[in-house]
């Protein structure tokens, strides 16, 4: 990682050395984020760049869209899960569109070879020559609405997009986020947790409140029999006035998305 105090010494590191992804603040003094934004995406139209600046800023995200930013984060970023996650998205982006160039060569590479083929052979290996054409508008076909779906964002998200509750150690709701009370489409934070959020009759096999009430942070990842979407969960222990721990506060985030890709790529 390198890191620049402003756009213009951003811009000089850049040419420097390519970096795989860009971190972008917008409010810089001299050369602002947008400016900056604009170079990258003339010059170095590889490299993804990521967004970040303060949260509700609606008029800044429409225009670093428009520029070409790949993503858009506001500040502050409670979870640093949330900017892992869009780097990786952005690093998965930059091997995908590596494979996809690799790809479109070997087929061109194919294509001239089956086509200089065809003038020597009969009306059998014309018919190969049609299918690898086919597959040729295909992939055009899929490049351009990547393309497409890369110029736009689809949201600009709020701080925090997961589910936060916390518990005690009998597994009583005493808190939920805005989030998982639409999520579970309650009023107010009651009931027991592995009945209300995941729809359990038990406590759930993966759940860490005796581990949590020892004194230890828990990391998991999990799927919900109640939606059967994959959960990745931070689990810490809760104290009390006395210094004591009394319940578990759990932060989780939807991660169904990169668990399928995880299972598609193995």
């Amino acid at each position: 990682v390198r890191q620049a105090g402003d756009g213009s010494s951003g811009l000089e590191a850049i040419e420097r050395r390519e970096p795989d992804v860009v971190l972008l603040d917008l409010r810089m003094p001299e050369m602002d984020g947008l400016e900056v934004l604009a170079r990258v995406t003339r010059d170095w139209s590889r490299i993804p760049v990521i967004v970040v600046t303060g949260a509700g800023v609606l008029k800044d995200a429409i225009g670093a869209v428009r520029l070409g930013a790949f993503d858009f984060i506001t500040k502050p970023i409670i979870d640093m899960a949330i900017l892992e996650h869009a780097v990786c998205r952005a690093v998965e982006h930059i091997r995908l569109m590596a494979e996809n160039r690799r790809y479109r060569r070997h087929l061109e590479a194919e294509v001239l070879s089956r086509t200089r083929d065809l003038q020597r052979r009969s009306a059998e290996l014309e018919q190969t020559n049609r299918r690898l054409e086919t597959e040729m508008a295909e992939h055009r076909l899929t490049e351009k609405a990547l393309r497409h779906s890369q110029s736009q964002l689809t949201d600009v998200i709020d701080i925090f997009e997961g589910f936060i509750y916390s518990v005690d150690g009998r597994y009583g709701l005493n808190f939920m986020n805005p989030k998982l009370m639409a999520h579970t489409r309650l009023d107010e934070p009651r009931g027991i947790c592995h009945q209300v959020i995941y729809g359990n009759g038990a406590p759930c096999d993966w759940c860490p409140l005796g581990q949590v009430l020892e004194g230890k942070t828990v990391r998991r990842e999990l799927q919900s029999p109640h939606d059967s979407r994959w959960y990745s969960g931070i689990y810490s222990p809760q104290s009390n006035a006395e210094g004591g721990i009394d319940g578990c506060q759990a932060i989780v985030m939807d991660i169904q998305d990169r668990k399928t890709a995880e299972l598609n790529l193995r």
